[in-house]
Protein backbone atom coordinates (compact mmCIF):
# COMPACT_ATOMS: atom_id res chain seq x y z
CA UNK A 1 0.00 0.00 0.00
CA UNK A 2 1.81 3.57 -1.16
CA UNK A 3 0.78 6.92 0.56
CA UNK A 4 -0.73 7.99 -2.19
CA UNK A 5 -3.64 5.98 -2.12
CA UNK A 6 -4.40 6.52 1.03
CA UNK A 7 -4.08 10.34 0.65
CA UNK A 8 -6.54 10.18 -2.38
CA UNK A 9 -9.16 8.11 -0.25
CA UNK A 10 -9.03 10.70 2.53
CA UNK A 11 -9.56 13.43 0.25
CA UNK A 12 -12.37 11.34 -1.13
CA UNK A 13 -13.92 10.25 1.93
CA UNK A 14 -13.79 14.21 3.34
CA UNK A 15 -16.17 15.38 0.27
CA UNK A 16 -18.89 12.58 2.10
CA UNK A 17 -18.96 13.77 5.57
CA UNK A 18 -22.22 15.67 7.17
CA UNK A 19 -20.54 19.16 6.55
CA UNK A 20 -20.78 18.54 3.33
CA UNK A 21 -23.82 16.89 2.70
CA UNK A 22 -25.87 19.36 0.77
CA UNK A 23 -22.98 19.34 -1.49
CA UNK A 24 -22.85 15.82 -1.73
CA UNK A 25 -26.17 15.73 -2.41
CA UNK A 26 -26.92 18.25 -4.78
CA UNK A 27 -23.51 17.04 -7.24
CA UNK A 28 -25.40 13.54 -6.83
CA UNK A 29 -28.74 15.22 -8.25
CA UNK A 30 -27.03 16.94 -11.36
CA UNK A 31 -25.03 13.75 -12.16
CA UNK A 32 -28.09 11.78 -12.39
CA UNK A 33 -30.06 14.16 -14.15
CA UNK A 34 -27.15 14.10 -16.56
CA UNK A 35 -27.28 10.24 -17.09
CA UNK A 36 -31.18 10.40 -17.25
CA UNK A 37 -31.08 13.05 -20.33
CA UNK A 38 -28.19 11.41 -21.71
CA UNK A 39 -29.91 7.60 -21.39
CA UNK A 40 -32.81 9.13 -22.98
CA UNK A 41 -30.69 10.91 -26.07
CA UNK A 42 -28.74 6.96 -26.63
CA UNK A 43 -31.50 4.91 -25.87
CA UNK A 44 -34.53 7.05 -27.24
Amino acid sequence: MSTTTDTDKDGIKSYFTFENLPLTITIALIAMSWFSVLSVIIFG
